[in-house]
């Protein structure tokens, strides 16, 4: 086995732990807000989260381990780097300094970011694109929950 196979799940794992820390200090807030009657549980979005995150890790093996050493494949990375790094900058807007309309923002740039990276993707792998979809789709959903939690608030 490859290095990579090992020190990619390592890190989206030490990721995961990270984001939830960064989270959890803000959930007795978010609980407090007036939420949409559709708003999932925190579970469902921690089982959901687990799942999305799971599809970053496989897809991005699959990137690394398909392409060429290229431009593209530096773009692609770099996408996975502002993913996560524009992940980070979310949950600390919206649970840290509870800034509900600027975190719209940064969920508005998450998403664009996810769609980039699947559009980069979708030439090296098909797969790859595909297992970044869940993100994508997701991080549309919660930009909107979260416009709506703006608006209820």
């Amino acid at each position: 086995m490859k290095l990579n196979h090992f020190l990619i799940p390592y890190l989206g794992v030490l990721g995961l732990m990270f984001i939830s820390i960064l989270t959890s200090g803000g959930i007795t807030w978010y609980e407090s807000l007036v939420l949409p009657s559709w708003h999932p549980s925190l579970f469902v979005i921690a089982v959901i989260w687990t799942i999305i995150y799971l599809c970053l890790i496989w897809s991005l093996l699959t990137i690394w381990n398909k392409s060429t050493r290229d431009t593209r494949f530096t773009l692609i990375i770099a996408g996975f780097v502002a993913l996560a790094s524009v992940n980070v900058v979310w949950r600390a807007l919206f649970f840290s300094l509870q800034l509900i309309g600027v975190s719209i923002f940064a969920g508005l740039a998450l998403s664009l970011i996810a769609l980039a990276l699947i559009l980069l993707t979708l030439p090296t792998s098909k797969k790859a694109a595909l297992l970044l979809l869940p993100y994508a789709l997701w991080v549309l959903f919660g930009t909107y929950l979260t416009y709506t939690v703006l608006l209820l608030n």
